[in-house]
């Protein structure tokens, strides 16, 4: 059984997940519910402490990952 893996700088997940017409995301969107699969990445969050471990949503066949960063891995990027 394949499954396609997305790692991106952003994930749109939850309320995010209905993406702009002609975008990115709604390709990746597409293909991940079309095959299932993971989409890891940030949540769009600055936080004080690194996660430990990604807060895990699912939606369908599609899983996402993702993790805040720290203020300083964010403006480092």
């Amino acid at each position: 059984m394949s499954r396609l893996i997305v790692v991106s700088n952003r994930v749109a997940a939850g309320e995010d997940t209905r993406p702009s017409a002609g975008g990115l995301a709604v390709g990746v969107m597409d293909a991940l519910k079309e095959t299932g699969g993971v989409w890891f990445g940030w949540n769009g969050e600055i936080v004080g402490t690194p996660d430990a471990a990604p807060a895990i949503q699912r939606d369908g066949n599609v899983t996402y990952a993702t993790l805040g960063l720290t203020r300083r891995d964010y403006d480092q990027y």
